[in-house]
C-alpha cells in the first residue's frame, strides 16, 4: 500500500492527508474574511473618509502556522488607511505568522456604494463585499449668477448647488439634486431646468432659473438625496438613518425696481 504524504494546506498550517479519498481543501479552510467585527471601527458610508475593519484571520481550528507566512488584501475601490506601499492604495499586505488575524482599516470609497475585499493566502483566495450607505449630508450652499433681475423683464439665471457631507466627506456618486423655484405672486411665471440633476465630481449641480418677469420676489429651493442601492437593507453600527442622507437649501433672487440700480 502506498505511504499517503503529508502537505501543508494553503498557509501550511494544517496536515492534510494527500491522498485520493482526501477532502478538497476550500478558501475557507485557510482564510477568513469578516467586515466590521465586534468592538472595531465600523462606518460604512460611501463618502472617502469613513473607516471600515476588515479583519483577515486563520482559521482556529489550524493547529500551527509555518513562518513566512503573508494575506494580501485588495480592495475593488477606497484606500487603506496604512497601505504598504503608498502608491498602491488599494493592496494592504501583512504577515500572518506571528499573529493569526490582522485588522487593517478601509477608508470607504464616495463612488461605489459597496467594496469588495479579495484577500490571498498562499494562493488560496477568499473575499467578503461590505455594502455600505450613502454619505451623511450636511447642507447645500446655494449661489445664482447673476444674483438679481429687474422687475418686468424675462431673466435667465445660473443657479449653482454645491452639496457638503458631514465628517469632511465627499457626497456619494449618484446623489441627486432637485431644485425648485417658488415666485411671489404664486401665479407669477419661473422655472429651472434642468429641475433634477446629478452632481458631477466636485459635489456640484447647476441648472438654469427662467421667466421672472412678473415677479416681486423669487425663492429658489433645493434638495440633495443621496443614492440607495437597489435592495439595501438595514445597515451595521454607522450606517445611514432614515434621514441624514437627504439636505436642503433656499436662495432668494432679488427682484430689482425697473429703474433701479445693480444690486450689490
Amino acid at each position: 500500500m502506498k505511504t499517503a504524504f503529508l502537505r501543508f494546506i494553503g498557509v501550511a498550517a494544517a496536515l492534510v492527508v494527500a491522498c485520493a479519498n482526501s477532502p478538497s481543501v476550500q478558501s475557507s479552510d485557510v482564510l477568513e474574511l469578516t467586515w466590521c467585527p465586534s468592538g472595531t471601527e465600523c462606518q460604512p458610508r460611501a463618502d472617502g473618509v469613513s473607516r471600515i475593519t476588515i479583519q483577515a484571520c486563520i482559521p482556529s481550528n489550524v493547529t500551527s502556522i509555518a513562518a513566512n507566512q503573508t494575506v494580501t488584501l485588495q480592495a475593488s475601490s477606497g484606500a487603506w488607511q496604512l497601505p504598504t506601499d503608498p502608491t498602491k492604495p488599494t493592496i494592504y499586505t501583512a504577515s500572518l505568522s506571528a499573529t493569526r488575524c490582522v485588522a487593517p482599516v478601509l477608508l470607504a470609497p464616495s463612488n461605489a456604494l459597496d467594496v469588495t475585499v479579495m484577500g490571498t493566502l498562499d494562493g488560496y483566495v477568499k473575499s467578503v463585499t461590505v455594502p455600505l450607505s450613502a454619505a451623511a449630508l450636511d447642507h447645500i450652499e446655494l449661489s445664482a449668477t447673476p444674483d438679481s433681475l429687474t422687475a418686468g423683464t424675462f431673466a435667465e439665471i445660473a443657479v449653482r448647488a454645491v452639496v457638503r457631507a458631514k465628517g469632511g466627506g465627499s457626497p456619494t456618486s449618484g446623489t441627486t439634486v432637485t431644485f425648485n423655484a417658488v415666485p411671489t405672486p404664486t401665479g407669477a411665471f419661473v422655472d429651472t431646468w434642468p429641475q433634477t440633476l446629478v452632481i458631477d465630481q466636485t459635489g456640484q449641480a447647476l441648472t438654469t432659473l427662467v421667466g421672472g418677469q412678473d415677479a416681486a420676489s423669487i425663492k429658489v429651493m433645493a434638495t440633495a438625496s443621496g443614492p440607495v442601492a437597489p435592495g439595501a437593507s438595514a445597515m451595521a453600527e454607522g450606517g445611514a438613518s432614515a434621514d441624514d442622507t437627504i439636505t436642503t437649501g433656499e436662495l432668494e433672487i432679488a427682484v430689482l425696481p425697473a429703474h433701479g440700480g445693480a444690486s450689490n
